[in-house]
């Protein structure tokens, strides 16, 4: 989406660089058919963020941009669309110029922290179906207990 850097630099300079650089410089958007701008983050932790604390942010300043309004949707990136913004990211706000020996250590250190998400992002998912597993063990429990006690009753 040609706006989404306009969009960016504008946050950019209404958030700290922390925050930015934390949760939105990785991202990239899209607009459909429906007048409906996709964003999409880098993993399901940096989306419920940006969802939490920077969904009317985003609306607003893409309508400033745009000069219409837009319904915003957060999702996560695909694994290619990670990759994709990774790329996306490293190219859009550069404002320094590096050289080659530089590009390859920053898309190195990116590279090995979209790993490191992607692993963490792993260990929640199977953190999430453990607690799942042991919820209804302790409905089931629960449910076992409460049949016995109306039996002996």
């Amino acid at each position: 989406m040609d706006h989404w850097n306009a969009v960016l630099k504008i946050i950019a300079g209404k958030i700290s660089q922390p925050s930015f650089e934390t949760w939105l410089k990785a991202t990239r958007a899209e607009i459909t058919d429906n007048n409906t701008v996709i964003v999409y983050g880098p993993n399901s932790f940096a989306v419920e963020w940006l969802k939490t604390h920077y969904s009317d942010l985003i609306i607003q300043t893409l309508e400033k941009v745009t000069g219409q309004a837009y319904t915003v949707e957060i999702k996560t990136a695909t694994k290619d669309e990670r990759e994709e913004v990774i790329t996306y990211s490293t190219n859009s706000l550069e404002t320094k110029n590096y050289d080659e020996s530089e590009l390859n250590t920053l898309k190195s250190i990116i590279s090995q922290q979209s790993a490191t998400i992607n692993n963490q992002q792993r260990t929640i998912d199977d953190l999430d179906k453990r607690v799942t597993i042991l919820e209804l063990k302790l409905k089931l429990y629960l449910e076992a207990s409460n049949q016995e006690t109306a039996s002996k009753s």
